[in-house]
């Protein structure tokens, strides 16, 4: 079935039933559920936080885990970003997880030393992803502090990672060239 499809077997159903439908899907999917309730929320901004939270602890876990080895998973991670996104948070909000799981890969060589090199391009690919977004939404202000760090936390790293993070750091923050 398509869209189109759909949207037609849905137009024919009288309300109650289509309202019965969704509720079944709600229960059902906890994806839909989440996003319904960051829909439809009294106080959207609590239900925005608290998912915030439990996406920064999906990426936490996989580079600091409670309980058990870390498991580096960006797949993990970017997962958390995207399905974060899907809720429509503010631009904030978005940006502050993006650079959350930057700092977690910054933090994580940093106290466990040296990586592969793929760990070192995914994440140089994800703090300029992070750059990008931060000044496509005018968030630079908010956010160069936290990206100097994940700079600094890096300085002893091998592969060029501190070289290469270094080089997206001051092509966007041009004004900052005296460290």
């Amino acid at each position: 079935m398509n869209k189109t499809k759909l949207r037609k077997a849905l137009e024919t159903m009288p309300q109650k039933e289509l309202a019965q439908l969704v509720l079944d899907i709600y229960d059902a999917y906890p994806d839909v559920k989440e996003n319904l309730d960051a829909r439809f929320a009294e106080d959207k901004n609590a239900v925005l936080n608290d998912a915030l939270e439990k996406y920064k602890a999906i990426i936490r876990n996989e580079y600091f885990p409670v309980k058990g080895e870390e498991k580096c998973r960006v797949s993990v991670c970017k997962k958390a970003i995207s399905d974060f996104k899907k809720l429509d948070p503010a631009p904030t909000d978005v940006a502050d997880l993006m650079v959350f799981f930057v700092e977690q890969g910054c933090q994580f060589t940093n106290q466990y030393g040296d990586m592969w090199e793929a760990f070192y391009t995914s994440f140089e690919n994800n703090y300029r992803a992070a750059l990008d977004y931060v000044f496509k939404n005018h968030l630079e202000d908010v956010f160069k502090d936290r990206f100097k760090v994940c700079l600094n936390l890096t300085a002893d790293c091998g592969w060029g990672f501190n070289d290469t993070l270094g080089d997206f750091y001051y092509e966007y923050y041009q004004d900052d060239q005296d460290g």
